[in-house]
């Protein structure tokens, strides 16, 4: 069964799996092609720490299933996790 927080609509993208080279300011293009961007987030790790992540906010819940139906068709490592925070 799907966890019940799943089912509500988020704002919120994870992205994983980032190539040390992606910068912010190209990940953020990526993302803005889906609508209007509250915030970008790539946490800094230490070198060595793994694959990079990101998490993507959108001003409203339209761009999360934009960005989604976008990259999980091009095979892209993207999860959608639903979180308590307000899409304003």
């Amino acid at each position: 069964p799907v966890p019940q927080n799943l089912k509500s609509p988020t704002c919120r993208v994870f992205i994983g799996n980032l190539h040390d080279q992606v910068t912010r300011r190209t990940l953020y293009e990526i993302c803005l092609q889906a609508g209007p961007i509250v915030d970008l987030h790539i946490p800094v790790r230490p070198p060595g720490a793994g694959r990079r992540f990101a998490f993507c906010q959108y001003q409203d819940v339209v761009g999360t299933p934009i960005f989604l139906s976008r990259y999980r068709s091009a095979n892209q490592v993207i999860r959608w996790f639903s979180e308590p925070f307000s899409c304003i």
